[in-house]
Order: structure tokens, then C-alpha cells, then sequence
């Protein structure tokens, strides 16, 4: 499976954008448009040194980390 980052991402961008193309490469790039920021706020993420903060809450109990904003639910 290939690794996707912000900068492959980016690059496949300016590919398509510069030059004439098909239906199909037009689908693609909007596409990798929308998932741009989802790679880079997985990016943020996954340098965080979180710091938990329990929530209160119904059934279950869950966390989330007051750097980030990630959350894990428990139970």
C-alpha cells in the first residue's frame, strides 16, 4: 500500500493542474483537493504529545486530548 502525504499529495496536485485534463483526472484532483486537509490534520496529529482531559459523560467515558482536539471513547 503507498503512503500518502501532505507533499506526494501536493505534488499530484500541481501535476494535474498543469497541463490539459480528462474527465476522469478532473474527478481526481478535486478529489485529492478534499483530502488535503484531512492529511494534514492526521500529520498534526500524530505529532502531538497529548494531553488527555477525561469528559464527563453518559454510558461510556471518553477522552480528549486539549492539544489536538483527538478523542477516544472507553466502554
Amino acid at each position: 500500500m503507498v503512503t500518502v502525504t501532505q507533499e506526494s499529495l501536493a505534488a499530484r496536485i500541481a501535476e494535474l493542474e498543469s497541463g490539459p485534463r480528462s474527465l476522469k483526472e478532473d474527478f481526481a484532483l478535486q478529489a485529492y483537493r478534499m483530502l488535503l486537509p484531512h492529511v494534514a490534520e492526521r500529520k498534526k496529529k500524530s505529532a502531538c504529545i497529548h494531553d488527555w482531559w477525561i469528559e464527563p459523560g453518559g454510558e461510556g467515558q471518553s477522552t480528549i486530548c486539549l492539544k489536538c482536539g483527538e478523542r477516544k471513547f472507553h466502554g
